[in-house]
């Protein structure tokens, strides 16, 4: 049994201090938070808040982390290697990005100073699974073109509409098979989604799944070059690595029908977009939804006139569900690492600490 006054006591002058110490570690947040997430920064941490609503401007990056021992940041921010050798940088304990993908930071960089990362997987399943099926219904059906004529009163192009059944896609999509590249959380949320409408699904994932396949009724395909011959629609749903990025160029683009859509809520570089752009403008493949492109938030101009596309501003995590558990998990891994010493599970470079 510990015998409580074997333990060393902490003096009346530490006691005091530590009752009356208002002192917090400093931390930089590069966008406002949802509020619950900023509420449980509050009560752990003193930081700043870049008040803007589009990537944080490097070198006010690098002013602001002078001091602080923890990174908040968003996919849009750059954490390179000009800002991590920074000497403002120099105090970094962790880094915690807001979002499931963590390209835009230098994972390898951090891991040789041993500065952990973490990412916010799971928050956005469904959300980005409701995209995903929403871009398949919009594209399929052509909502957009049909609104468009409807709001600017083209009765010509209605009535060519009504009666062209070339023009119209008639078939079902109980009639019609999705092949889904990536079947990790988003890629299954999708599936079952999809199974919803009777539509035969076929899946291809770097590593074989075959009992998420049995279970969620989803037929696995060992190469992904078949499944872009068999679908009709491809939805992306795979991380950008480096093994992902330009996926889906020409050589893939002309292995798909030319009747298949392109769906895409990943990321924007796992599909070459002047290859997609060629495409789409030739007839190679029928069209395409997008949530995610090359150069986010930019839009390649050749892309935004082609009326078979579908584009949407990265809105696959735009519930206020899906934005409050990324920002509180985001901030729970500030809180278990840099004040309660524990490892959180999100860590993405965890193997270089063991």
């Amino acid at each position: 049994m510990l015998n409580f006054f074997s333990v060393k006591q902490p003096t009346r002058f530490q006691f005091v201090q530590r009752l009356f110490s208002t002192h917090k570690p400093k931390i930089y947040v590069t966008r406002v938070l949802p509020d619950k997430a900023m509420k449980l920064l509050d009560q752990y941490f003193d930081y700043d808040v870049f008040q803007g609503h589009s990537a944080v401007p490097q070198d006010t990056l690098i002013k602001n982390v002078k001091d602080c021992v923890g990174l908040l940041c968003l996919l849009t921010d750059r954490i390179n290697e000009a800002v991590i050798h920074h000497p403002n940088f120099s105090k970094i304990k962790m880094v915690a990005n807001y979002a499931v993908g963590y390209e835009n930071v230098n994972v390898a960089e951090l891991s040789k100073l041993k500065i952990p990362v973490t990412n916010t997987p799971g928050c956005l399943t469904e959300a980005t699974a409701d995209i995903a099926m929403s871009l398949i219904l919009t594209t399929h059906q052509r909502f957009l073109q049909h609104d468009q004529a409807l709001r600017s009163n083209q009765q010509d192009t209605i009535l060519n509409f009504q009666k062209d059944t070339q023009d119209l896609n008639l078939d079902p999509l109980c009639n019609k098979t999705l092949g889904i590249v990536g079947l990790g959380r988003i890629g299954q949320a999708l599936a079952i989604r999809a199974r919803g409408f009777g539509m035969k699904i076929l899946a291809y994932n770097r590593t074989p799944k075959p009992e998420v396949c049995h279970q969620i009724g989803v037929e696995e395909l060992g190469k992904m070059d078949e499944l872009l011959q068999y679908s009709d629609f491809v939805s992306l749903n795979c991380p950008c690595t480096e093994e992902t990025k330009h996926l889906i160029a020409m050589e893939q683009l002309k292995m798909m029908k030319e009747s298949a859509i392109l769906i895409n809520t990943a990321r924007g570089k796992v599909v070459l977009e002047d290859d997609l752009i060629y495409a789409l403008k030739n007839g190679i493949i029928k069209a395409a939804g997008l949530d995610v492109l090359y150069n986010e938030p930019q839009v390649n101009p050749e892309l935004s006139k082609l009326q078979n596309t579908v584009l949407l501003p990265h809105i696959g995590s735009a519930t206020t569900r899906a934005r409050t558990g990324m920002g509180m998990l985001a901030a729970q891994s500030l809180v278990d690492y840099l004040i309660h010493k524990k490892w959180p599970k999100n860590f993405v470079n965890k193997s270089v600490f063991i």
